[in-house]
């Protein structure tokens, strides 16, 4: 998760501590509801020692929403065309928070038992997952507005996204995806910080719809400036290489294009989502032409 890793965008100068502290705050909450999630499956940790600890939990929500909310207002204040993807996120965390909330509150009433403490575990799980991939795409938009650009080929790109051994954690969120071999060497000028992520949770969501397909991902050659990665769900010849998978949510797709926006990126995703096409404008001798 990109919460693992020390911040990586800033709207300004000024900007600094106030964002450091919004995701420091949003980190240690799911920090926190990742190590209550594994305390309440620990048949080590009994009841009283497991109700001691719901009560920190619980007033961690209140930095987890502000944290978010600092750090969106942070990318609406700099974009005014992340708008819609962000109150998408906006409209899925903070139900989830609040959620949150009155879990925690009717635990601290209930004995923690072999019944209450399953259903504390579950809920928990769900939520602090959730939460996390809201609070990756929050990330994500800002690596997107304001990671600076680079030059770079889109084959490097592609070699990091999508790794040839297999990447750790858990092996069932494993999925493989095909490169198909490149044809040249397509040089850009965009931000490595936020393409990496776009592509791969572009393989992401075509998997979520397509779960049993294995993306085949092409790098077509330059055409009047322009090269473009084409991901299919049809499969096709090439290395095989991974990526890990996660869940989706309904704020992904807006949040793929909002973020394709603020990187000069052309997005077409078919309804299906059989068919993806990344577009970049391609370094020419007077610059990037997209």
């Amino acid at each position: 998760m990109f919460y693992s890793q020390p911040p990586s965008w800033y709207p300004d100068a000024t900007s600094k501590s106030r964002v450091d502290a919004a995701r420091g705050a949003v980190r240690d909450a799911l920090g926190g509801l990742r190590n209550l999630e594994q305390l309440s499956s620990s048949m080590r940790v009994g009841p009283r020692s497991l109700s001691s600890v719901l009560p920190d939990v619980r007033a961690s929500c209140v930095p987890l929403r502000e944290g978010l909310e600092e750090l969106m207002t942070a990318v609406a204040a700099h974009r005014m065309d992340t708008h819609l993807a962000l109150n998408s996120l906006r409209e899925y965390s903070m139900p989830r928070i609040d959620e949150l909330i009155d879990v925690l509150e009717r635990s601290e009433r209930q004995p923690m038992q072999a019944r209450n403490r399953l259903n504390l575990q579950h809920v928990i799980g769900r939520l602090g997952r959730e939460l996390g991939i809201a609070a990756e795409l929050v990330d994500f938009l800002g690596l997107s507005v304001w990671s600076e650009p680079m030059a770079v080929t889109m084959q490097d790109l592609l070699l990091e996204a999508f790794r040839s051994s297999e990447p750790t954690g858990d092996p069932t969120d494993l999925r493989r995806v095909v490169l198909a071999p490149s044809v040249d060497e397509a040089e850009l000028h965009t931000s490595p910080r936020a393409v990496i992520p776009l592509l791969v949770l572009l393989v992401r969501v075509m998997l979520d719809r397509h779960p049993g397909s294995i993306p085949h991902i092409l790098l077509t050659p330059e055409v009047a400036g322009v090269s473009g990665v084409v991901i299919s769900a049809a499969g096709g010849e090439g290395e095989p290489r991974w990526v890990m998978g996660r869940p989706i949510i309904p704020a992904a797709k807006e949040c793929l294009y909002t973020a394709a926006v603020a990187l000069d990126v052309r997005l077409k995703m078919s309804d299906s989502l059989d068919r993806m096409v990344a577009e970049f404008g391609v370094v020419s001798g007077n610059g990037p032409v997209l």
